[in-house]
């Protein structure tokens, strides 16, 4: 998604309360890309539900073939809420 698209779906529908991605996050490559649109597309207290794989499941459970599963990224709460909020316009 563009930045004119979250514009464009902003203006023609208002900005969202709750964005959900299921299954998709882990599997992006680019990601500061998506994090910006997302907040373009929110309103004062948007709300992000997304599903992904937690690194200190994989790390205590020793899940080491999520890692080779078509998976990006892997994160951890600590890195989320830094990368997050970096991406905050």
């Amino acid at each position: 998604m563009s930045v004119d698209l979250a514009k464009k779906i902003v203006n023609k529908r208002g900005s969202a309360e709750v964005i959900c991605m299921f299954n998709a996050f882990a599997h992006a490559d680019n990601m500061n890309e998506i994090a910006k649109n997302i907040n373009h597309m929110f309103g004062k207290d948007g709300i992000l539900v997304f599903e992904a794989q937690y690194l200190m499941d994989i790390i205590d459970k020793i899940l080491i073939a999520t890692i080779f599963h078509e998976h990006i990224s892997l994160y951890s709460i600590k890195t989320l809420s830094i990368f997050f909020l970096s991406t905050r316009s």
